[in-house]
């Protein structure tokens, strides 16, 4: 059933030195801290993203920018897509398309 394959982990064992790769830990630290406020689950809108949830999102985005995976992704969007995007852009994007919270909801991340 579903409720089975919810209480198996995904893996059964990751190396630490996998998890002590910069876009890891990021991950890690932003699963520690995002935690959607409250005020999001009453339905009375999400405030800001304070000053330390600030600064890990931004490590976490300047560590996966520089993945061969979004470097790839980049490309694509800028060379197959024809989309003119400065390379300086692209984190911005990804940080509005994840963490941008609309109309007081929490963001898709």
């Amino acid at each position: 059933t579903t409720a089975d394959h919810l209480q198996r982990p995904l893996f059964a064992h990751v190396a630490p030195e996998i998890l002590a790769r910069p876009t890891y830990l990021g991950l890690i630290r932003l699963f520690y801290l995002f935690d959607p406020p409250a005020s999001c689950a009453e339905g009375n809108g999400c405030k800001l993203y304070n000053d330390t949830e600030r600064h890990a999102i931004d490590q976490f985005l300047e560590a996966v920018v520089r993945t061969p995976v979004m470097r790839r992704a980049y490309s694509h969007v800028v060379g197959s897509l024809q989309v003119e995007l400065p390379d300086s852009s692209w984190q911005e994007v990804l940080r509005e398309l994840w963490f941008q919270r609309l109309e007081g909801r929490p963001s898709v991340f």
